[in-house]
């Protein structure tokens, strides 16, 4: 399968915007045996620089690079611009980049 995304599988994303909960450790206790869960956690919500905090969970693919080695869903690519790569991975058929 080749690394190249097509609009139709865009589609498929899975998104939930969850309602605003004070305690986000709590809300992310509930989802942290998906499998790569991962929550980024703006701040405390008592300083004025925490606005957001983003939970995620079960993705589609994933994405790493190590040691010049970047893998998406399994498939590795040897590189040293990681970067140029995603870009030139993820894009839509008609050249719109994923947002």
């Amino acid at each position: 399968m080749s690394l190249k995304h097509r609009a139709a599988d865009l589609l498929r994303l899975n998104q939930l915007n969850l309602p605003y909960h004070a305690d986000t450790f709590a809300l992310f206790a509930r989802l942290r045996t998906l499998p790569h869960a991962a929550l980024l956690h703006s701040s405390d919500r008592r300083a004025a620089t925490g606005c957001y905090d983003i939970v995620t969970a079960a993705p589609l693919r994933c994405v790493s690079y190590d040691q010049g080695v970047l893998s998406i869903g399994g498939e590795r690519t040897v590189t040293l611009q990681p970067f140029d790569v995603l870009r030139r991975e993820f894009q839509v058929d008609d050249g719109t980049p994923l947002p």
